[in-house]
């Protein structure tokens, strides 16, 4: 072996070596430096040659810095060390040193290198993860970390969640085994799907006793995570016990306010009835009375004055008998109760399509029986509804309206070839009061669990589709008895 080629490529490898090759003496000169430290620190190595490192080190590290160096020559072997050093610009670099003492040539060979984005982020992780855990600790839904079945981690809120597990064992205890029996098979299921797949589930409702004999209801999630490079299961628990009881309040609220709905329905079909009767029996029968009494005096041979003001008289009372009469069928047509809906409808589309002049269609299926009393209320009403609106504002030629079963299902369409609208509007229109037509269509019905859908644009006529759920069972009919419609 050649010594002065082995040297030549000693010298090669410290020139081209990335880390930061440095020869030191005893006391911390640096005698010699290579090219890494002018790329680290910025320094050319003139400025660097024959200074000590101490004037380069952060002052609180000299300290640290000074009994490293002792330690490296009282003990006679490598050490490692971390400190700041200076760079050119006036920041300060962290930097690694691996030293070995060569006390025979007074000399110490050192290796730094850069580790500031290291410790940079090393720092960022903990000041991350202490963030993390700060709001893991303080979060008011149960936390718990779970590996190979056993509870490794619950926060404060998850120990609260389970009163009947004692707190300082429920670290290591079996996760199921805090689970109710009746839910711990389902549970079981969805975390071992959990570690299957490596995909989230949730939520899951589970329902927990608590020892004081009250109910909880608890929605939990599972997040797949891995722990000491082991599969495990983060799950996120919450109480979910107000919502569950607000939410029985409100469906409470909802049945008594549908009731209450119900019911001022009902007293305005009878209310209806009612009046519908007196205008037919009553003034109805009156104007029928006075007219047959014109008729008589004009056969009485009286004067030809007399004669023409009993005709215009007997006129009038023809034309309000008529009023009368159309009146009491629209309040309450007596064919709806006699006959029924598909003859009522029938009657009405064509009675309403000679009075506005458009072309009228109806179809409906034969009904083996009478469909329940507030479903025919309720449709009848509905076409009678879309049908104003149709002769008020669509102005249609041709009007047509089907009614048909289907899987339990009564279903009504309503079509018209008008001048069609904007239905956004129309609803928002509703919801304000503004539009109290679409708004009692909408309540009715819902009183009777149907589904309402209109379909419209402007310039293209509009679709009224109602589907109603036939399996109404007669016996809950909230009609007063004595009253049947």
């Amino acid at each position: 072996m050649n010594p002065v080629s082995d040297m030549h490529e000693y010298e090669r490898l410290f020139e081209l070596s990335i880390d930061m090759l440095c020869i030191l003496t005893l006391d911390g000169t640096l005698e010699k430096c290579n090219p890494a430290w002018h790329t680290t620190l910025g320094y050319e190595l003139s400025e660097l040659h024959a200074k000590s490192m101490f004037g380069f080190i952060h002052p609180e590290d000299l300290g640290m810095t000074s009994l490293e160096l002792q330690r490296l020559c009282n003990e006679k072997k490598a050490c490692t060390f971390e400190n700041r050093f200076l760079c050119k610009d006036g920041s300060y670099r962290w930097l690694l040193w691996n030293a070995i003492p060569a006390l025979e040539r007074g000399r110490i060979y050192a290796v730094a290198r850069d580790r500031t984005d290291r410790r940079y982020n090393e720092a960022t992780m903990k000041e991350s993860e202490g963030r993390y855990r700060s709001l893991v600790e303080l979060s008011p839904d149960g936390i718990i970390l779970q590996c190979d079945g056993k509870i490794i981690y619950a926060n404060p809120a998850a120990i609260k969640l389970f009163p009947s597990t004692n707190p300082d064992e429920i670290i290591g205890a079996s996760f199921l085994e805090i689970i109710p029996i009746e839910n711990r098979n389902m549970i079981k299921e969805r975390l071992d799907s959990v570690i299957e797949t490596g995909k989230p589930i949730g939520p899951v409702h589970a329902v927990f006793h608590s020892p004081d004999g009250r109910i909880r209801y608890l929605e939990g999630t599972g997040i797949p995570i891995t722990f000491m490079g082991k599969p495990a299961i983060q799950t996120i628990v919450r109480d979910i016990t107000p919502f569950k009881l607000n939410e029985a309040k409100l469906q409470q609220y909802s049945e008594r306010l549908k009731h209450l709905s119900q019911q001022l329905m009902n007293a305005q079909e009878v209310e209806r009835r009612t009046v519908a009767c007196e205008l037919h029996d009553e003034i109805g029968q009156a104007l029928t009375a006075a007219k047959i009494n014109m008729d008589s005096l004009k056969r009485m041979g009286i004067a030809p004055q007399v004669a023409a003001q009993i005709d215009d008289t007997t006129c009038i009372i023809g034309h309000t008998l008529q009023l009368v009469r159309n009146l009491s069928l629209d309040l309450r047509p007596s064919i709806l109760d006699d006959l029924g809906l598909i003859p009522a409808l029938r009657w009405y589309i064509n009675r309403q399509a000679e009075r506005a002049g458009f072309t009228a269609q109806f179809s409906s299926v034969v009904f083996n029986e009478r469909l329940p009393a507030e479903l025919e209320i309720t449709c009848f009403r509905v076409v009678q509804e879309a049908v104003t609106n149709i002769v008020r504002h669509a102005h249609a030629h041709r009007v047509s309206i089907e009614l048909r079963n289907d899987q339990h299902k009564l279903h009504l369409m309503i079509q018209d070839d008008g001048k069609g609208f904007d239905v956004d509007a129309a609803r928002k229109n509703a919801a304000s009061g503004q539009s109290l037509g679409l708004l009692g269509m909408q309540e009715r019905v819902l009183l009777v669990d149907g589904e309402l859908n209109i379909q419209s644009e402007p310039g293209k006529g509009t679709t009224v589709l109602v589907y109603f759920p036939i399996g109404i069972d007669k016996s809950k009919s909230t009609i007063p008895k004595g009253e049947s419609l």
